[in-house]
């Protein structure tokens, strides 16, 4: 399965191999693990409007985990939520 990464996130990746090429390994991983992707390339304003890391509830976790299943076995992803901003949605 091949995602594409947003402009921002190619030109991020880019640039922190250039600073340190020996973390390409690394970087590979955090690719391969969405959550760890979550983890350490995106952040988020949380309630009181700061920037924070965003590190998946278990409603996420598994919101992703059937769009990622769905997406493997070649069907459609089609989820509707309703009224979820509570559990992050």
């Amino acid at each position: 399965m091949v995602i594409a990464l947003a402009k921002e996130h190619r030109r991020r990746i880019k640039r922190r191999l250039q600073q340190r090429p020996d973390r390409l390994t690394e970087l590979k991983a955090i690719l391969l693990d969405f959550e760890q992707f979550c983890y350490r390339m995106l952040k988020i304003k949380d309630k009181s409007g700061a920037m924070v890391r965003l590190i998946l509830n278990d409603a996420q976790r598994r919101y992703a985990a059937k769009v990622f299943e769905d997406l493997e076995a070649g069907k459609p992803v089609r989820i509707i939520i309703l009224k979820a901003r509570q559990m992050g949605f």
